[in-house]
């Protein structure tokens, strides 16, 4: 909702553009905010946007990708089961 405080590496073109083409002006985000109480209170509506169909599988990414994403768990597991609480990839 405010652009000062984004991740750099964020970016809000393709939810905006999902949501109806909206731009990212204060209008267009209060009005993406809107399309977001929509979605959390109309199950048809997901459907027929077909949400259930993305969120299957547990990584989307190549096969080297897949590898990479699973090393990186364990390694940040493993230092979770030691206790070390500070890692900021544990927040990831």
């Amino acid at each position: 909702m405010q652009p000062r405080r984004r991740a750099p590496w964020y970016r809000s073109e393709a939810a905006l553009q999902h949501a109806g083409g909206l731009s990212d002006t204060a209008a267009g985000r209060r009005k993406y905010v809107e399309y977001l109480g929509w979605l959390a209170e109309d199950e048809p509506g997901r459907k027929a946007l077909n949400f259930d169909r993305m969120s299957k599988g547990w990584v989307i990414g190549g096969r080297s990708f897949k590898k990479d994403v699973v090393a990186e768990h364990r390694s940040v597991a493993a230092a979770w089961a030691r206790g070390d609480r500070t890692l900021s990839a544990l927040g990831e």
